[in-house]
């Protein structure tokens, strides 16, 4: 875990901070974890998440209505005009840019037949990135909580 010290060495030194998430169904995670860090003064500067077939599909369109099969765009991340995050950006201004969008979310995938994989951690990473944040020196993990605890 990085001290406070730390923290403002690799901002002096222009580090950014990237918050890698694991989403499933409900990427509100996501939100709730950027207005978590905003109340204890953290800055990001970018987002990746990782995620299934099924959550990459939320967070860029919103959830599919099971009644009626409608798309609920306000239960998405990335909808320009309903998303979540770009609503998050409107409501705290002060928390800066943030580099997110389509690019970002990395779907897991399981090498034999390409569907989501649920437990198996033989995933392809296609992108290096992730690999490279994961094995950073300067990374440090936080273990989520709820806003609401």
């Amino acid at each position: 875990m990085l001290d406070e010290q730390k923290l403002a060495e690799m901002a002096a030194d222009g580090r950014r901070q990237i918050l890698l998430c694991v989403a499933g169904g409900t990427p509100a995670i996501i939100t709730e974890t950027l207005w978590a860090l905003k109340e204890r003064g953290e800055r990001i500067h970018e987002i990746r998440v990782i995620t299934t077939k099924e959550g990459h599909e939320t967070i860029l369109k919103g959830r599919v209505n099971k009644v009626d099969g409608s798309l609920l765009p306000d239960e998405s991340l990335l909808d320009k005009k309903h998303g979540q995050f770009f609503k998050f950006l409107r409501d705290f201004p002060e928390v800066g840019e943030i580099e997110f969008d389509e690019q970002h979310v990395h779907v897991l995938n399981n090498r034999r037949d390409g569907l989501p994989s649920g437990f198996d951690w033989k995933f392809d990473w296609k992108h290096d990135q992730l690999r490279d944040i994961l094995d950073d020196e300067d990374s440090r993990m936080s273990q989520g909580k709820s806003a609401k605890s």
